[in-house]
């Protein structure tokens, strides 16, 4: 094959440790293999005679085919070598949805820059990457998260900084940043190095997205809600050094200058994380060893997907087609068929019958619950538990008995009798069960199947929520990552060309999702708690409205969202799209790519702001 020389040119803002990247559709530039990308050369802006205000130069020269178009986008990653080999860790990639193009007859331009996220002078569009051999531990901190308990601290400012330790030698720490602690905390605390990655992000601070950690940490409120990331090959070889500062409250261009005084410190082990999700709890030591408090954080870990489909070809993570104005969520299919208002369906709500009917009465797309049988197959369902009905032993008389449906197998699902559990306050309701399509618990391969690849799919992933009083809807006996993998893979093995949304009133399994997928889009993906009016605050990209009446008999639309829903932030949630007969106009603040191509799957997070 005849190849030509091109070189390609970027400027790019990188923190210590990063490398760009280059990954293309031609097998010079990896095919789009996260694993085959092509580093790039920094070079200083002084060098090329550019802007000194612009970042740096980086670039790199590749035999590209001759007498074919070649397309290609620029990444930023973390090139790791771990036992013997080299890994690669993408930090943030070009999203946008046509990829930068090398034409077939193009002549190459050596001195041609281009500006990471920007194609053609268009708005910068990037998106973080998907965890590739990397693990990830997320620690939240709300409610108190650290409490000193002498009265001189009480009315200070509390930052806290988190710093990776390498435990492997002889289960004796050492420092990430390959230095002996010591009394000087700036010199063991404050180097950095780039690998493990740590990021963190507040909901309280103007900028919500994970950015590194400054010299003293991030601050921590009372009421507030603080996310840290950690990025590492081998959790159990990583543990956490927690360091708290304190500082007087000053005016707050002086607070970031002015430093801080340091309480004390804790440490995070990797036997704490007992499973996925959890909490911790350790006492703060001051530099005396003495106990002057306690830090609280509750985690989760992510692993990623295994020989998962996911590369640089194609995200849609940030793409709204112009002329999706509106659209019509069939809820459900035909909506709620247990409610007990005149618009209650006569068709099994979360049937392939219910589906299809919505989908033939208009609807744009169609929503319902996945859960998982015991035998670990996505079944469509909507409460955690059904109704059966057995036989006493003395007289043969019907009595009802609640299971949870994640004991029973896919078999033993769609051949027992079955009631809702509404059925034992309301009484039975019969339905038509004379053919397969009304039958209840399809499996989701089923849906993606055979309902019109025209409609759309919102998968709600169904995972139980923690009450106020620390009780739960449902214990589910799946590790979340488990769940999520069985979910995903059956959605990108049989999903096809269908528009899909994914969506979760839990704010982990959103997390979770978002970290093991590089192509299903994360639009609407916002904060809501009782401090928000969903429709008065002009930054929401979708207008929250609670939409109750269908649009005919037997087709009922309704909205996933409420004003002032949740008490807090560790719950969040986004509407769906139901603007069936609502005045308010749905306005998605996302790009809005002016192309004819059709947009294979999205993702609506109803959880996590932190994600982006």
């Amino acid at each position: 094959m005849e190849t030509r020389l091109w070189k390609f040119s970027v400027h790019c803002q990188t923190l210590p440790g990063d490398v760009v990247c280059l990954t293309g559709s031609c097998p010079q530039l990896g095919l789009w293999k996260a694993d085959k990308v092509v580093t790039m050369t920094r070079q200083s802006s002084s060098d090329n005679d550019t802007d000194s205000d612009k970042p740096d130069v980086w670039s790199v020269e590749v035999a590209i085919p001759l007498g074919s178009d070649v397309y290609f986008r620029y990444c930023v990653c973390i090139c790791v070598d771990y036992e013997h080999e080299q890994r690669v860790v993408i930090k943030n990639w070009e999203t946008r949805l046509k990829a930068r193009k090398i034409g077939c007859h193009d002549i190459p331009d050596q001195d041609s820059i281009h500006e990471f996220g920007f194609i053609n002078t268009q708005e910068s569009l990037t998106q973080c990457g998907w965890l590739t051999n990397e693990t990830l531990v997320e620690l939240k901190l709300y409610e108190k998260p650290v409490q000193i308990w002498k009265k001189k601290h009480q009315n200070k400012n509390l930052f806290v900084k988190i710093t990776p330790v390498d435990v492997r030698e002889a289960g004796q720490p050492s420092f990430c940043s390959d230095m002996d602690e010591s009394i000087d905390i700036a010199e063991t605390r404050f180097k950095g190095k780039a690998w493990p990655v740590i990021n963190a992000a507040s909901l309280d601070g103007d900028d919500c997205r994970f950015h590194p950690q400054n010299q003293f940490g991030i601050e921590v409120k009372e009421n507030g809600f603080v996310s840290f990331q950690a990025q590492m090959f081998d959790m159990h070889t990583v543990a956490f050094l927690v360091d708290i500062f304190a500082r007087s409250d000053p005016e707050k261009e002086l607070r970031d200058t002015l430093p801080a005084e340091h309480l004390g410190s804790c440490y995070v082990l990797p036997n704490h994380f007992k499973s996925t999700e959890g909490r911790v709890e350790q006492p703060i030591v001051s530099k005396g060893f003495q106990p002057i408090g306690q830090f609280s954080a509750t985690y989760l870990i992510i692993k990623p997907l295994k020989d998962a489909p996911c590369d640089f070809a194609i995200s849609y993570a940030q793409h709204w087609k112009s002329n999706w104005k509106r659209l019509d969520v069939g809820h459900r299919g035909l909506g709620n068929s247990y409610s007990e208002t005149q618009y209650c369906s006569n068709i099994c709500e979360n049937t392939i019958a219910s589906l299809k009917d919505s989908v033939a009465h208009g609807a744009d797309m169609v929503e319902f619950d996945v859960q998982l049988s015991k035998d670990l197959v996505p079944v469509i369902y909507h409460n955690f538990e059904l109704c059966t009905v057995i036989s006493t032993k003395k007289g043969g008389q019907e009595v009802s008995v609640t299971m949870p449906v994640k004991n029973l197998t896919l078999e033993q699902l769609q051949q027992l009798k079955t009631h809702h559990v509404e059925e034992l306050k309301g009484g039975r309701k019969n339905f038509s069960e004379d053919h397969e399509d009304h039958e209840p618990f399809p499996s989701l391969e089923r849906a993606l199947k055979e309902i019109n690849p025209h409609a759309g799919f919102n998968v709600e992933i169904k995972w139980d929520m923690e009450f106020p009083d620390g009780s739960r809807e449902c214990h589910n006996p799946f590790e979340m990552n488990l769940f999520i993998d069985v979910v995903l893979r059956k959605v990108l093995e049989c999903g096809d060309e269908r528009k899909i949304v994914f969506s979760s009133f839990n704010p982990d399994v959103c997390t979770t999702m978002d970290m093991n997928n590089s192509k299903l889009v994360k639009e609407s993906i916002f904060m809501m708690d009782k401090r928000f009016e969903s429709n008065e605050d002009e930054d929401f990209p979708v207008h929250i409205h609670q939409q109750t009446s269908p649009t005919h008999s037997s087709c009922s639309c309704t909205s996933g969202a409420k004003e002032n829903a949740l008490p807090s932030p560790s719950s969040l949630i986004v509407s769906e799209f139901t603007p069936a007969s609502s005045a308010e106009e749905i306005t998605p603040k996302v790009d809005m790519e002016e192309d004819g191509e059709n947009c294979k799957s999205a993702f609506i997070s109803k959880a996590s702001a932190l994600c982006i």
